[in-house]
C-alpha cells in the first residue's frame, strides 16, 4: 500500500506537459517560463508560464504546442519527432487570432518523415518558396489554416513532395485553409518522376479557400502529377468542397487548368489515378477549370467529377476529361466559358481519347451547361465536346444558350451514346457531329429545339444513328447532311417557358422514347423502362415546380 501511495505521489509531481497537455509559447514575454501557463508571463526564467521562444522545443506525441495568438514568432518548425495514433503532436494558436510564424530562407512548417501532426489556426510566412511542405509522411492535418505571404515570386502555400524517387504520402488531410495572394498555388504536389513507383493513398483536400493566386506564374491552385512513364499510382484522392476563385487571371493562353489531376505528357493510357473524387467545388474568373486525365478502376470505384461550379472561365474546356477510363462526370453547374485567345474552344465539358473496350466507361450525366458563346470561329463554344473517343455516353444534360450544343467529332473504334438531352437556343447548330473523322454514333430521346443553326449537322462525313428524337424550329433546318431518323418527331415539344424546360402534358415527347439501359433523368431519377420521355426530363404527376432555369444570351 505505501508503495503504490508513493508511485501515486511520484507520478503527480511531474510536470503537467511531460503528459499529453499544452506547451504555451508568446514570444512577447521577457522571461522564458516552463511553459505550463498560458497568462501571464513568466516572473523569471523557468517560473510558470509560456515560452518565449520555440527554438529547443522538445517535441512530445500527445502535446499540443500552441503560440499565443496574434504575435510573430521568428522560427522554422520541423518537429523531430512523431505522435501517434490519438495522441498526435498539435501545433496551433492560442488566446484571440493566430500565431504567425515566421521563417527566412526555408519553410514555416516543415514535416517530413514524420507521423501523426496536427497543425491547427496558425498563418505561416515566408521568403522560401513554400509555407508549408511535405515528405514521407502519413497521418497529418494542415486545418484552419491562413497563408497569404510566401515567396514574391514563386510562393506556393502548401506543397506535398512528389519529385523524389522515395517520396511518399499517406492519410494527409488539408482543410479549412485560407490562402490567397500567392505567386503560385494553393495546395501543389511536384511532379512525381518516372523513378518513383509509390502508391500515394488517401489524401483529402477539402473545404479550402483559394483567391487571386498565381498572379506571377501559370500554375494551378490545387494541382497533382504524375510523370508520363512513372509507375506510381494515386489512389483515394478526394478534392472537394473547395472554393477557386481569380485565379491566374490575366496570365494569358498558357496556363494550367485552376484544378488537375493528371499525367503530364505523352499519349498513352496508364490509369495512374484510381479512385479519384473531385466533387462540390465552386471556381470562378479562373484559366480553364478542371482538368483530370489517366483515371483508371479501384476496386470498382468510378472516379467521379460531379457537383461543381464553374462560371467564367477563360481557356480550352471548363471540365477537360483525357485518357480517361471508369470516369463519371455528373452534376456540374457550368456557365460562361470563353476563350482567351482566338482559338476554337470555350467548351463546357471535354472529352477527348477515352477508348477504353467496355461500354459506359466514360460518362457524362445530368449537367448543365449555359452561354458559352465561344469565339468568331465556327467551331468554338461548344456545351459537351467528344472527340476520339469510344463508350462514352453523354446523358440526361441540359444543353442551354450555347454557342454549340453538343460536338460529338468521332474518331472512336466503338460508337458513343447521346441519349435523353435537351440542346435549346443554342447561336449555331444544337448537335455537330464527326467534323473531322468518320463514326457512327448513337442518338437517341434528345429535344433539340429552338438552336439558330441546324438541329443536328453532320458535315457529311458520317452517317449518325437517330431514334426518337425530337427535333424542332431550328432557324437552318432540323438536319445537315443527314436524314431523319425514322421515329424521329418533327413536332413542338411543348417546352413549359423558356425558364421551365419540362414539358407539358400534352407534349409529343411524353412516354415517346425508346428504352436506354443507361437512362437518368436530371434530377437523378430513373427513366421510365418500358417508354422514357424525350429529353431530360421524366415527367411525374403533380410535379410542377421549375427545377433548373435556362438562360438566354
Amino acid at each position: 500500500m505505501k508503495k503504490l501511495l508513493l508511485t501515486l505521489c511520484l507520478l503527480l509531481s511531474l510536470p503537467a506537459w511531460g503528459w499529453a497537455a499544452t506547451v504555451y509559447i508568446d514570444t512577447t514575454c521577457a522571461n522564458n517560463g516552463d511553459g505550463t501557463a498560458g497568462a501571464p508571463c513568466a516572473v523569471s526564467g523557468g517560473a510558470a508560464g509560456p515560452k518565449n521562444t520555440w527554438v529547443g522545443l522538445t517535441w512530445t506525441a500527445g502535446n499540443t504546442y500552441a503560440g499565443q495568438g496574434g504575435t510573430t514568432a521568428t522560427a522554422c518548425l520541423a518537429p523531430n519527432a512523431d505522435g501517434s495514433d490519438g495522441s498526435p503532436i498539435t501545433i496551433t494558436s492560442y488566446g484571440t487570432g493566430r500565431v504567425i510564424i515566421s521563417c527566412t530562407g526555408s519553410q514555416p512548417i516543415r514535416l517530413v518523415s514524420r507521423a501523426w501532426v496536427t497543425v491547427d489556426n496558425v498563418q505561416p510566412t515566408s521568403s522560401d518558396a513554400h509555407c508549408v511542405f511535405l515528405d514521407k509522411s502519413t497521418d497529418i492535418i494542415i486545418s484552419n489554416t491562413v497563408i497569404s505571404a510566401c515567396h514574391s515570386t514563386v510562393g506556393t502555400g502548401i506543397v506535398l513532395e512528389g519529385q523524389n524517387a522515395d517520396s511518399n504520402l499517406d492519410r494527409i488531410t488539408i482543410t479549412g485553409n485560407t490562402i490567397s495572394g500567392l505567386a503560385s498555388s494553393c495546395i501543389n504536389m511536384t511532379e512525381v518522376p518516372v523513378a518513383n513507383s509509390s502508391v500515394f493513398d488517401a489524401i483529402t483536400i477539402s473545404n479550402n479557400t483559394c483567391t487571386g493566386n498565381a498572379t506571377a506564374t501559370t500554375g494551378s491552385a490545387i494541382s497533382f502529377i504524375i510523370a508520363n512513364g512513372s509507375t506510381a499510382t494515386m489512389t483515394n484522392l478526394t478534392i472537394s468542397g473547395n472554393t477557386i476563385a481569380d485565379h491566374n487571371t490575366g496570365q494569358g493562353a498558357s496556363v494550367s487548368a485552376a484544378l488537375r489531376v493528371i499525367r503530364s505528357g505523352g499519349v498513352a493510357h496508364e490509369d495512374r489515378f484510381l479512385g479519384i473524387r473531385v466533387t462540390g467545388n465552386t471556381i470562378t474568373n479562373s484559366s480553364h477549370g478542371i482538368s483530370v486525365n489517366n483515371t483508371g478502376l479501384l476496386a470498382g470505384v468510378q472516379n467521379c467529377v460531379c457537383s461543381n461550379i464553374l462560371s467564367v472561365i477563360g481557356g480550352d474546356s471548363a471540365i477537360g476529361a483525357f485518357f480517361t477510363n471508369d470516369l463519371l462526370i455528373e452534376a456540374n453547374t457550368i456557365t460562361g466559358v470563353f476563350p482567351v485567345t482566338s482559338d476554337i474552344d470555350g467548351i463546357g465539358i471535354d472529352v477527348e481519347d477515352s477508348i477504353a473496350n467496355r461500354p459506359h466507361n466514360t460518362i457524362v450525366r445530368r449537367n448543365y451547361i449555359s452561354n458559352n458563346l465561344g469565339s468568331t470561329l465556327a467551331n468554338s463554344g461548344q456545351g459537351i465536346y467528344v472527340i476520339n473517343s469510344s463508350f462514352v455516353d453523354v446523358v440526361g444534360n441540359l444543353l442551354s444558350g450555347n454557342k454549340h450544343g453538343l460536338y460529338i467529332d468521332g474518331g472512336g473504334a466503338s460508337p458513343n451514346v447521346i441519349a435523353n438531352n435537351t440542346v435549346i437556343n443554342s447561336l449555331a447548330d444544337g448537335i455537330r457531329a464527326s467534323a473531322s473523322v468518320t463514326q457512327v454514333n448513337q442518338f437517341t430521346n434528345n429535344i433539340v429545339t429552338s438552336n439558330a443553326g441546324y438541329g443536328i449537322n453532320d458535315l457529311g462525313l458520317s452517317d449518325q444513328t437517330l431514334t426518337t428524337n425530337n427535333f424542332y424550329n431550328n432557324t437552318a433546318g432540323n438536319y445537315n447532311s443527314i436524314g431523319a431518323g425514322a421515329t424521329d418527331i418533327l413536332t413542338n415539344p411543348l417546352i413549359v417557358s423558356s425558364t421551365d424546360l419540362r414539358t407539358r402534358p400534352t407534349s409529343p415527347a411524353r412516354r415517346a422514347g425508346v428504352p436506354i439501359g443507361i437512362c437518368m433523368d436530371f434530377r437523378g431519377r430513373a427513366c421510365y423502362p418500358d417508354h422514357p420521355d424525350i429529353g431530360v426530363y421524366q415527367a411525374t404527376s403533380g410535379d410542377l415546380a421549375a427545377t433548373r432555369t435556362a438562360r438566354t444570351p
